[in-house]
């Protein structure tokens, strides 16, 4: 089993500085994985956006594409009718006059839904056909675009802005070109009107989001036509704007920006008819692109929140920790110190023997009492008990034997060598340390230094003594005084026996009787100043008459009236006679000086036995009783100075505690002061010879 080395305390204390480093580090540590976290979650985010802007580009681009095309078809199914009419109308001759209303064109081609109106004007700007019927009489003679086309050989087709048409009451955008004979004379023109909304017809039926844009723009910067969302614009100027800087820059390609007209940026792509001269613009809003984006943003940010949270307690927590750990650590080296310094002053040390290994090791106090090094803390159980005289070594012994059997801490007293020192009185405390099964294998104790405690003791049995002597020197006087007179009576008796006469007998035995009664006189006294103890038992009955019997003779002027109120049932106590004796006369002494020489003085000396086996003796008196009676039994603490030392009362408390007895003073039942004390009851059926 390996020994327990807890009680070999530290005797410097702990600092922050070493602290200090790691708590920065774990500081430092939480802050740097957090940012990286962070700059992680932020490049994953950033490369989604990216992904969602690069995917939404190629999506808008190929939207773009689709939507080129769906505007070119428009364009050349306006084309091809445009080219039907301008052969079938070649030979048209100018109408004379002011024309009539023109003649209603009704063919499959006129007939397409994706036309509003087709017209065939002549050379004069007459409209001699068209698609809509009860047209009045219409010349386009003076519209710029009719007066362009009669100037313009290339025979190129015109695309106008949008205009509200008078006959179907919408916006129109008219596609012409003019009409020319084999010889290239001008013959009129063809004119194809397409509403606005045809332009932008395009995904009809697919969901469209509110900022999503489609539109149809002239080279010029005119917008032909425009949706964004379900709503449909026309006419917008866009020259020398974003969308016409790029599409300068890149007839076919794709920019991120803001819109023209509201500042929203989007993803725009363009594509350009180059026969036509327009292009066509698809544009989605980077909020919508981002939307499902940012949602997952936000979860992802409050993840990294929460993680970074976690981060910063567990950091937190650790530094806590580290901080209360290191308080601790500093507490307990206090303590530890306080601990070490009580030991030196108290002369303490601590120890620890293991049973099976026969390892006894000693604190660094108790290596020094012992004048050991602190590192030589350690010894087998023979070396241990060689510093002891064999019987104390036997003492110690029984008390470890004694408290491995009832498992309850023992102790013991004996003389130890304790290195170059002399002699050494000790009090050795053992502790048996229970493990969980029951069994015993380590013991745990102190060694203290009691050399002053025993000095101390000696002192006292010495004042003790003394006080006893003094007691005796008082009293010498009267005792010869006391004496004096038996041995007078003894000898008036042993003279009238010489006489003779029929009371010979009787006289001789009265005068032995004084005679006894002078030497019981003298046996108390020396039993008194005798420093010594007379048994283990006491009468006390006889307690009480030795003790006012030395009273009476010691202060013969005493006019108290003495009453003894004795328990039958308890007539003995476990204490030496002699001790028992000096308390009461102590006792009696302090009531009959308290009374002085008050006429109706009363004295009661009784004693009863208490429900937890003790007898109580008391001393209750009439006098003024006493203010303090906590501290009368306080060496030296005298009301009458003149009268002694004040030692009597500190004396007569020590004896009783030595039996485990305590001793104090209160009011009597009818005034003055009571003051008792109790000793351990005895349980005797033999003869008093037997405790000689």
């Amino acid at each position: 089993m390996p020994m327990h080395r807890g009680f070999r305390y530290p005797v410097h204390r702990p600092t922050l500085g070493p602290l200090r480093p790691i708590l920065l580090s774990i500081a430092i540590g939480a802050t740097v994985v957090a940012a990286l976290l962070w700059s992680a979650g932020e490049q994953m985010l950033a490369q989604a956006r990216a992904d969602a802007l690069a995917a939404a580009t190629r999506e808008n681009a190929n939207r773009a594409i689709a939507y080129e095309q769906f505007v070119a078809r428009t364009l050349d199914s306006a084309r091809l009718a445009i080219d039907h009419y301008a052969d079938r109308f070649r030979t048209i001759t100018p109408m004379p006059g002011h024309g009539t209303p023109p003649q209603l064109l009704d063919d499959a081609i006129a007939r397409n839904r994706l036309f509003a109106s087709v017209a065939v004007a002549d050379a004069a700007g007459v409209v001699r056909w068209a698609s809509v019927p009860g047209l009045p009489v219409l010349n386009f003679a003076d519209h710029p675009i009719f007066r362009d086309l009669r100037a313009d050989r290339s025979g190129r087709m015109t695309i106008s802005v949008p205009e509200i048409s008078p006959f179907v009451h919408r916006p129109l955008i008219s596609i012409s070109r003019a009409i020319r004979d084999a010889d290239g004379r001008f013959r009129g023109v063809v004119v194809v009107r397409i509403p606005v909304e045809r332009f932008v017809d395009f995904n009809q039926g697919a969901m469209t989001r509110p900022l999503d844009v489609i539109s149809v723009i002239r080279l010029d910067g005119i917008t032909l036509a425009r949706r964004t969302g379900a709503k449909i614009s026309y006419g917008e100027n866009l020259a020398g704007k974003l969308p016409m800087r790029h599409q300068l820059a890149e007839p076919n390609g794709t920019y991120v920006g803001p819109s023209a007209f509201t500042g929203i940026r989007r993803v725009f792509s363009h594509r350009r008819l180059s026969d036509y001269g327009i292009f066509v613009t698809t544009g989605t809003a980077e909020r919508d692109i981002l939307a499902g984006e940012e949602a997952r943003s936000i979860r992802a940010r409050g993840i990294t929140l929460g993680i970074t949270l976690a981060i910063m307690l567990f950091a937190g927590l650790a530094m806590f920790a580290l901080r209360r750990r290191e308080k601790a650590a500093r507490d307990l080296a206090g303590t530890n110190d306080r601990l070490h310094e009580a030991q030196r002053i108290g002369g303490i040390g601590d120890w620890e023997y293991d049973l099976s290994s026969d390892r006894l090791v000693l604190s660094d106090q108790l290596c020094r009492m012992y004048d050991r090094a602190p590192a030589d803390d350690m010894v087998d159980g023979r070396t241990a008990l060689a510093v002891l005289p064999s019987q104390d070594r036997r003492q110690l012994l029984a008390a470890i034997r004694t408290a491995i059997s009832t498992r309850r801490p023992q102790s013991c007293d004996v003389t130890a060598r304790t290195g170059k020192r002399h002699p050494s009185h000790r009090r050795i405390r053992i502790a048996p340390i229970v493990e969980a099964d029951g069994s015993i294998t380590t013991l745990m104790g102190t060694d203290q230094d009691i050399n002053a405690e025993t000095a101390h003791a000696a002192l006292r049995d010495e004042i003790a003594h003394g006080a006893r002597v003094q007691a005796m020197n008082i009293m010498a006087a009267t005792i010869a005084h006391e004496i004096a007179q038996p041995l007078t009576a003894a000898s008036n008796y042993l003279a009238a026996a010489t006489l003779g006469g029929d009371r010979q007998g009787d006289l001789l035995d009265k005068a032995r009787a004084q005679i006894g009664l002078a030497h019981g006189i003298m046996q108390r006294a020396r039993d008194m100043a005798a420093n010594r103890r007379t048994g283990s038992a006491a009468r006390i009955a006889e307690a009480v008459d030795d003790a006012l019997s030395l009273l009476r003779a010691s202060m013969p002027g005493c006019t108290a009236d003495f009453s003894v109120d004795l328990d039958a049932q308890a007539p003995w106590v476990a204490a030496d006679k002699v001790q028992v004796q000096q308390v009461l006369l102590n006792l009696l002494r302090n009531s009959v000086q308290a009374i002085g020489k008050h006429r109706d003085a009363k004295i009661v000396i009784a004693s009863a036995q208490l429900p937890d086996g003790t007898v109580q003796l008391s001393v209750t008196d009439n006098g003024p009783g006493i203010r303090a009676p906590d501290a009368i039994f306080t060496p030296f603490a005298s009301s009458r100075p003149a009268l002694g030392l004040g030692l009597g009362l500190s004396i007569c408390r020590t004896i009783v505690e030595s039996y485990g007895g305590q001793i104090c003073a209160d009011a009597g039942r009818t005034g003055g002061a009571r003051l008792s004390f109790t000793l351990p009851g005895l349980a005797f059926a033999g003869t008093p010879s037997e405790f000689a």
